[in-house]
Formats: structure tokens, sequence, C-alpha cells
């Protein structure tokens, strides 16, 4: 089910607002000093990357594999043209190829724009800063992928908190920390990629290399929906669910399957139980509050077995 806009929290929608206020004076801005033969092709590359299908985000929104490109875009071009060819690009291609409501294709697309500048204006600092070129091309990847992560990473950290009720600074650095991994994977190909366009002269070469970032795209996806462990799970539980129906011993080997880890569980916590307990307490000795003995944990074997015997009677009582 779609979200609208009026059905956010009202201190969501000021905010997104105030980023819409704020970004039109700099798209204004960047509109006379762009390079008019280069920047309607970047709105088509970027019109075109937003095809590819976003991965949710488990704290709410969306997360689109679009950085990568992005960052070589930051390098290769100047920030006005960055700005404007991810900002209009990206809103022309969520509205018409992914049929985005309005407002996200707009917060989406600013966002991302605001990262794309602020990377672009980083990487041509640094590029013209380092002399020698190998050293500037990576430094200027490496730091110009933090600023865009950064950047991005706070506007929409800030929009999931308001949006959704997350506290802020822990969904923030739970956000840095998760997304380092995948900001850091693609480098490799984005330096290469840079590197190859700078040696070329013609600004064609440029635009040519800036869309063949394109077909690499979807590749955090597949590597988020085809983990092999992801899909092993899938599997096995589909497997299990759809013997219930015709074959009830599927039923009885996985309830035993469960109540055997269940005990195995409780004899590690018996035999671990009184070593755990006494270092808690060397540790607690040095600390001024007190330590209370409470209840002790139950065990799980008889929480497991008196579930199974009330689903049991449950579903007698249901059968007669």
């Amino acid at each position: 089910m779609s979200e609208h806009f009026r059905d956010m929290p009202r201190v969501a929608r000021l905010y997104w607002v105030a980023l819409f206020c704020l970004s039109i004076p700099v798209f204004v801005c960047a509109v006379p000093i762009s390079h008019s033969a280069i920047v309607p092709w970047l709105v088509v590359i970027f019109a075109v990357a937003s095809i590819v299908k976003p991965i949710p985000h488990p704290y709410g929104g969306i997360v689109h594999p679009i950085s990568g490109i992005v960052l070589v875009t930051s390098l290769l071009w100047e920030p006005q043209d960055a700005l404007l060819g991810v900002g209009v690009g990206c809103l022309l291609g969520l509205l018409v190829f992914r049929r985005t409501e309005l407002w996200k294709a707009g917060s989406n697309a600013v966002g991302w724009s605001m990262g794309a500048l602020a990377a672009a204006v980083v990487a041509h600092l640094v590029l013209r800063s380092v002399s020698f070129f190998s050293v500037s091309l990576v430094l200027a990847a490496m730091l110009s992928g933090g600023t865009r992560f950064l950047t991005n990473q706070i506007i929409f950290s800030l929009s999931r908190s308001l949006r959704f009720g997350h506290p802020f600074f822990p969904h923030l650095r739970h956000s840095l920390a998760s997304g380092l991994v995948d900001e850091l994977f693609p480098m490799p190909l984005i330096i290469i990629l840079a590197g190859t366009a700078f040696l070329l002269p013609a600004a064609v070469w440029r635009l040519i290399i800036t869309a063949a970032y394109i077909p690499v795209l979807p590749v955090p996806r597949r590597r988020c929906d085809s983990s092999p462990e992801s899909q092993g799970r899938s599997q096995a539980t589909t497997a299990m669910v759809s013997e219930f129906p015709r074959n009830p011993a599927a039923a009885l080997r996985m309830g035993a399957g469960i109540l055997a880890s269940a005990e195995m569980y409780d004899n590690t916590y018996a035999t671990l139980s009184p070593a755990i307990r006494a270092a808690a307490l060397e540790v607690a000795e040095g600390q001024p509050a007190v330590l209370e003995e409470g209840e002790p944990d139950p065990l799980i074997v008889p929480s497991v077995v008196s579930v199974g015997n009330e689903l049991r009677a449950a579903l007698a009582d249901k059968s007669a």
C-alpha cells in the first residue's frame, strides 16, 4: 500500500518541505553555469539507472543501488553538472519508469543530488590539489565516496527517524556501520572506470564510461536477494510448511527437532550457568551497584512441552 504525503507525521512533512525549499536555489544557481551539451545526457543516464528495483530498508523506506554511478559522475563531471544530472534524471526516472509518487520521487532525487554535489566538490578539490594522478584519483574516489555516503545517510536517516519514530543518532550509527561494506564494494571498479575516462580526451567517452556502470547497478540487489543463507532458509521453511497438509509426520519431525534443540540448549545452559554467574559476580565486585539474585531463568524444554500440549488440546477441541 502506497504512503501518501499527507499520511506522514507533520514534522516529517515540514522536514521535506524545508529541504525542497533549500534545494531549489541550489538548482537555480547551477543551471546558468552548467554545460548544456553534457547535462541532458546525464539526465538520460540517471533516468535509465532509476529503472533498477530498489532494496527495502529494514527501518522503512528504500535503498537504491545508485551510489556507484553517482560516484563515477562526481569524479568525471563538474559539480553543477552532477547535481542537475542526478537530480533531474532520477526524478524523471522514478516518475516515468518506477511510477513512484511525486513526493517520494522528489525526496529521493533531492537527497541523491545533494550527495552527488557534495561528492563532486570534494572530488574536484582533491584532483586539483594532488599532482600525482594515481594518488589523486584513489584519494578523490575514497573521500568523495565517504562524503556522498555521509551526506545521504544523514538526510535519509533523519527522514526515517521523523517518519517512523526511530531515535536519530542510534539509527544513523547503525546505517553508517551497516552500509560501509556496500559502499566500499564497488570502489575498485569505480576507480578503474574513472581512470580510464581521464585518459580519453573526448567528452563522449566519459559519457559512455558513465553509462557503462548501469549494468552493475542490479548487483547489490542480487547479493541481497540471492544470498545462499537466505535462500537456504527460505527453501527449507517452504518445504516444511508445504508438507504439513499432506504429511502430518513432517510436523512431528519438526517438533522433535525443536524439542531436541531445546534440550541441548538446556543441558548446555545448566553446565555453563555456574561459571557464567561466577564471572558476573567477579565483574560486579568493583561496581557500586548491588547485584540482586533474581528468579532463575526458566528452562526451555518444559516451556516447549507445555506449548505443545496446549496446541494439541486446541487442535483436539477444534476437530471435535
